[in-house]
């Protein structure tokens, strides 16, 4: 190599912008010895990053908010949030984000200490490895009614009026299923009906402030799109809050009791800036932006099954060993077209575990790892799915890399179960059993092993002493 030169302060090697560089180094000691150095690759990254999407799950004082952003150039290092009440000042610019907001590296924030029934607005910055910053992205949100209210209390004074009188025979309340009747009259003053009650097997029809009827409605939504049963039931009405609401929005959809999306209402928001949550109970709720559309939508049944036993047990087992694991099944058959996020609630008790997520790839009989999640303060874990088929969940103490997962994987079991589990409610984790089946085996392997050759030498002294009486 020709062309060296000689290093100091004033000659540095020039690096060119948004370009792989390598520096090659020859370092020569007074004895003549020479030594050849290259650095690795240098990236001289001036290129500032993109915030894709920021979506949000509200409560009455928290809320779960994820941000997606991409960096062709060096990658995606953090990720900032500020969030204000709307009526506060906005931030003028990236660095007060950054100074003043939240910190990820994965883009999952948990936001406390907010108002119930106030609105939000939601400031997201993203960060690259070379310190560069995106532009701010705004959305917003608004928190839920808090529980304890005087519409609460009206509700549940009518609720048990409306028992009182169904008990007495004076009302309808027909139910599609036994239960308690206060369950069905606090759905029927909730919704001013006759109290008919369907149960349509999503596995949340115990005393929610809904008639779970099958039949759809927005029950929350940014500024300018009606909300509630009244103004948006059924997915014609949906559908048209949706094609007419601005970007960015957001549309909270409780399924009330279906599963089933059509394509109409999923292009309605396509390659637009609009974020679909479709609540299935209180324990699965799907989110859906219109940017990350990769393909025209068909009709999606979102139905999520818990603890189902597709994926064979002896596989689970031996990825999941005595960590607690879940499986779950999407309805849905193949790819959504989109990118689709899946909050479950795995159980408050689990806050600060890892979920883990495993794929299971039936053609080769074997668990691929997908993705890891903290568990957030309200117990629930978020995933990202661009197609639908059978997955486990792990929880773990730490997260679980490609590498880590690969080395637990075992692909030479191919027994299954394919017995049925019930529908998507709150999500049991269940712990392994296969090192206690295993002491078993072997302490009654032991013991028969014990019986047969001991048996043989009771035998010969039996005749022995028969021989001697005879």
């Amino acid at each position: 190599m020709s062309n060296w030169a000689t290093y100091n302060d004033s000659a540095r090697p020039y690096l060119l912008k948004n370009k792989l560089n390598y520096i090659y180094v020859k370092i020569t000691d007074n004895g003549g010895y020479t030594e050849y150095i290259s650095s690795k690759g240098i990236w001289e990254d001036e290129i500032n990053p993109t915030t894709s999407s920021t979506s949000s799950t509200p409560k009455d004082t928290t809320a779960a908010s994820t941000v997606k952003g991409t960096d062709k150039e060096s990658g995606v290092k953090n990720y900032y949030l500020l969030v204000r009440k709307a009526t506060d000042s906005a931030p003028s610019k990236a660095e007060d984000v950054k100074s003043a907001g939240m910190k990820s590296e994965d883009g999952k924030f948990s936001l406390t200490g907010l108002t119930a029934n106030t609105k939000y607005t939601v400031y997201t910055v993203t960060e690259d490895k070379a310190g560069n910053l995106s532009e701010i992205k705004k959305s917003s949100f608004t928190t839920k009614k808090a529980s304890t209210t005087a519409e609460d209390a009206a509700k549940k004074a009518a609720a048990a009026s409306a028992a009182a009188a169904a008990a007495a025979g004076g009302g309808s309340g027909s139910t599609g299923k036994t239960g308690s009747g206060s369950n069905v009259a606090k759905r029927t003053a909730d919704a001013g009906g006759s109290g008919s009650v369907s149960d349509n097997g999503d596995g949340d029809s115990d005393g929610s402030d809904t008639i779970r009827d099958g039949v759809p409605f927005i029950e929350d939504a940014t500024d300018g799109i009606l909300i509630g049963r009244e103004n948006t039931s059924g997915w014609e009405r949906i559908e048209s809050e949706a094609g007419k609401a601005s970007q960015p929005s957001q549309i909270h959809v409780d399924m009330n009791g279906s599963t089933v999306v059509p394509a109409a209402a999923l292009r309605q928001c396509r390659d637009r800036d609009i974020t679909y949550y479709f609540r299935l109970n209180d324990d699965i709720t799907w989110a859906v932006n219109g940017l990350s559309f990769t393909a025209d939508p068909g009709d999606i049944d979102f139905r999520v099954r818990t603890d189902t036993r597709n994926i064979p047990s002896k596989l689970v087992n031996e990825v999941a060993d005595v960590y607690p694991h879940t499986n779950l099944t999407i309805e849905h058959d193949g790819d959504f077209g989109f990118t689709a996020i899946l909050s479950v609630n795995m159980g408050s008790d689990n806050e600060g575990m890892y979920a883990n997520l495993y794929y299971y790839d039936e053609g080769n009989n074997a668990l691929n790892f997908m993705d890891s999640t903290e568990v957030d303060g309200g117990g629930r874990a978020s995933f990202e799915f661009l197609h639908a088929s059978d997955y486990t969940v792990i929880l773990r103490g730490d997260a679980l890399t490609d590498k880590s997962a690969a080395a637990l994987t075992d692909d030479n079991f191919m027994s299954t179960d394919n017995t049925s589990a019930t529908s998507a409610g709150p999500v049991n984790v269940s712990r392994n059993t296969g090192s206690l089946w295993l002491i078993v085996v072997s302490v009654i392997s032991f013991l028969l092993c014990g019986l047969i050759l001991f048996m043989p030498d009771k035998r010969n002294r039996r005749r022995g002493s028969a021989n001697a009486v005879s």
